[in-house]
Formats: C-alpha cells, structure tokens, sequence
C-alpha cells in the first residue's frame, strides 16, 4: 500500500463499513489518473490497517434486504464504473 502510495497510484478501498462515500458520488467529483482497487476477503474484508493507508474508502450502496455483495461481484461493479469513468475522461482509454 505504502508503495502504490509512493508510485503516484489513488489508493481506493472497497468497504461497506464507515465512514466511506459511495462510489458513484466519488466518481462523480474524481479522476484520478493512476488509482489501484484494493478489496479484502470474503467475510472480513478489508483489515483496519489497509482501510487506515487507502485515500479513499468507497462503498456500492445495496438493498437494505441484501446482506452483502461476494467480493467478486463488488469487484466487477467498481472496475466497471472506474473504468466507464476513465474512459469518458481520457481520449486513450476509448472515450471521447
């Protein structure tokens, strides 16, 4: 973490706990140029360590009847929308 840190990358936690602001609002405010995902196991997620050294923590809101999302479909869902955010913002990633 220290490292993507040190190399310039947007260090982007993957969390359903708080405090973490929803990942469409986010995007909706940031571009960031170089952004690592970072996403925690099944069941614990995330340590406090790693949440503690991420720049930002964002969450995907879901149904109050939905426990949580498997930590590959939350993964999907991020890289979709970071990358759908890309692609409107640099010409080289395909958008315009």
């Amino acid at each position: 973490m220290v490292t993507l840190g040190a190399l310039g990358f947007t260090r982007l936690a993957l969390t359903p706990r708080e405090p973490s602001d929803q990942l469409a609002e986010w995007l909706r405010q940031a571009s960031p140029a170089r952004w690592a995902l970072i996403v925690g196991a099944e069941g614990p997620g995330l340590t406090a360590a790693v949440e503690d050294l991420a720049d930002h923590r964002l969450k995907i809101p879901i149904s109050p009847e939905v426990d949580s999302l498997n930590v590959t479909v939350a993964a999907g869902i991020a890289l979709a929308a970071l990358s759908g955010a890309l692609s409107r913002t640099d010409p080289r990633a395909g958008g315009r």
